[in-house]
């Protein structure tokens, strides 16, 4: 058991930085001509370590830039000013009270992919908040997420190539993590050949493609 586990751990972390060398480290692109000052405001509003961009060829609709923003702006507000929890407890009758800092309400996100599906935001949402999920230990929604947003950005160039390239590699991370060598083959062959091969990025793993092979 403790043996397969290992192997494919390796193979799975290979696997991934062969993706990664197939599709190119992350790069910064600009984004399509149409792009609001709403637009600006909300990729500038950051409650994740990646900002949020829209992707495709259109920039996303006024309504939907505000009715994100709203939510990015609650959320911003909790990460400058966490509600303090008070938890009490009882050992050997000495009673203790101490504080922690409320966790982020970032589920409130999941409204907004609900409503708008098929938002230009909802990909880089998809992808910022399925590694927050994984950060949490709830790795079934971030596979469900991430996959929705390779889905979403792996036919579109220009400015997805950033979200598309995000995605693949902490997608491709959790999944070797789990072992997941299978899923992992199936994503190579679908990418393969999709791009020209690039140096890896600067974070990602340099173990040697061919312990996969």
């Amino acid at each position: 058991m403790r043996a397969t586990k290992s192997f494919s751990g390796w193979a799975g972390c290979s696997l991934a930085v062969s993706i990664l060398l197939l599709m190119g480290a992350p790069k910064a692109s600009a984004q399509p001509g149409g792009t609001t000052d709403l637009a600006d405001q909300t990729t500038q509003t950051r409650i994740f370590p990646e900002p949020l961009v829209w992707v495709g060829e259109h920039a996303p609709e006024t309504a939907e830039s505000e009715a994100l923003l709203a939510i990015l702006g609650q959320l911003q507000r909790e990460l400058a000013d966490p509600i303090p929890v008070k938890i009490v407890t009882t050992n050997a009758g000495i009673i203790t009270a101490t504080y922690k800092r409320a966790p982020i309400h970032y589920p409130v996100l999941e409204q907004f992919i609900s409503q708008h599906p098929d938002s230009p935001w909802t990909p880089s949402l998809r992808a910022n908040l399925a590694e927050w999920y994984r950060e949490q230990g709830r790795y079934t929604l971030a596979l469900e997420h991430w996959e929705k947003a390779w889905a979403a950005t792996k036919g579109l160039s220009s400015n997805a190539t950033g979200v598309a390239d995000f995605t693949i590699a902490h997608w491709t991370s959790l999944l070797a993590s789990l072992g997941r060598v299978d899923t992992l083959r199936e994503i190579f062959a679908e990418i393969k050949g999709a791009r020209p091969a690039k140096a890896p990025c600067s974070s990602c793993s340099t173990q040697p493609a061919r312990a996969i092979r």
